[in-house]
């Protein structure tokens, strides 16, 4: 018998208990879309398959209604049962399954802690870049201190580079002045002594002006295209003198690149890297007692970069000492000759450009290679 008859098929017992049924239902089989559209877009979330019994469950709870409505009209009571054991058996599992999980829940952070937590995170933010800002400023004051290291020991080689042509306009003008007194000079003479000494002071002038761009804080220099073959001049200046009076010969081998070759660097502190890489040289060859010499040979290479090779007359470096090589603080060197941050510096500075230096084996000779890129549109 329906359950109309129990109703005496009153309309507003009938309309009460079809439409709050209804309702209920649709309200059931709502939930468990909203639930399982936010399972889905999450893909992986913790106790999922207790979620989806939950979901199983809504949709049971909303069938049993729907069967109720049913049952109004037509006695299906045994398709009534089944949902009810079916819902049952899947709410004694969500509930079973709920419990234990309440502790865990209880262990959750509350918003209010959540707010608090990430206002320390926060703050240790600020704190992590204000140190990241101090160190920056210490990395420039410890290249700046290096550059300046590497000019200190090239300082006797440029004051005699710089000296020795000062003495000779100095003989020059007394030359000048008694021939001024020379009655019938020939004026070609005195044109000649002038010319020399033009040329004598260009050749300070470079010396000076190769001092003045290496020498010039690299702090805030951008990325610029640049002839390497000009930077190489500006840094060979400032050592030629020196690597002469100690009778190590400097060769520089261009001829694999044209003379308007430019790389993308920043120009200034590239010099300190080659300024760094002719000093470890020196240091390394100036007690040979014969065949000292340094070779920089430039050459492109695959993917529009250029190659660097500062060769020396070097035997090598020990594959042990090779991989520790730009180490922060590691040197080979005596105690007091050196920091051990030229090269780790050089490494930074080179690193900074999109470039690279590294240990070369393939020479036979110690070799020190440094890769740039080649500036576009050359």
């Amino acid at each position: 018998m329906p359950h109309g008859h129990c109703y005496l098929w009153n309309k507003w017992i009938l309309l009460a208990q079809v439409g709050g049924d209804s309702l209920i239902a649709l309200s059931y089989f709502s939930i468990p879309v909203a639930l399982g559209y936010y399972v889905i877009k999450r893909e992986v979330m913790t106790h999922s398959k207790l979620v989806w019994m939950f979901i199983s469950f809504i949709l049971l709870c909303g069938m049993t209604h729907a069967v109720s409505i049913v049952t109004v009209w037509y006695p299906l009571y045994q398709l009534e049962s089944l949902f009810k054991i079916l819902t049952a058996l899947v709410s004694v599992f969500v509930a079973v399954s709920l419990w234990p999980l309440i502790p865990r829940a209880l262990r959750l952070p509350t918003q209010k802690e959540m707010r608090e937590k990430n206002r320390e995170l926060q703050k240790e933010k600020e704190q992590l870049r204000e140190a990241n800002i101090q160190l920056r400023r210490y990395q420039e004051k410890v290249i700046e201190s290096s550059k300046l290291a590497s000019l200190g020991e090239m300082a006797g080689g440029i004051a005699h580079e710089i000296n020795n042509p000062l003495s000779i306009i100095n003989s020059s003008t007394k030359v000048l002045e008694e021939l001024l007194k020379t009655e019938g000079i020939e004026k070609q003479e005195i044109l000649d002594r002038i010319n020399n000494i033009n040329v004598i002071v260009r050749r300070i002038s470079k010396i000076i002006n190769g001092m003045k761009k290496v020498s010039r804080t690299g702090k805030n220099e951008r990325m610029k295209k640049y002839s390497c073959l000009k930077v190489l001049e500006d840094a060979i200046s400032l050592s030629q003198e020196k690597f002469k009076c100690d009778g190590i010969d400097l060769i520089v081998d261009s001829s694999a690149i044209s003379d308007e070759t430019l790389v993308e660097c920043r120009p200034v502190q590239l010099s300190q890297v080659f300024i760094n890489l002719l000093n470890n040289a020196f240091d390394v060859i100036k007690s040979q007692t014969k065949d000292k010499w340094i070779k920089i040979i430039l050459s492109e290479i695959p993917d529009r970069k250029i190659q660097f090779d500062f060769v020396d007359s070097g035997e090598g470096i020990n594959p042990y000492l090779a991989k520790k090589i730009f180490e922060p603080f590691f040197t080979t060197k005596e105690v007091g000759e050196g920091t051990g941050l030229g090269l780790s510096i050089s490494y930074s500075i080179v690193e900074q450009m999109k470039g690279e230096l590294f240990y070369n084996e393939s020479y036979k000779n110690t070799c020190f290679s440094l890769i740039l890129n080649k500036a576009k549109g050359t």
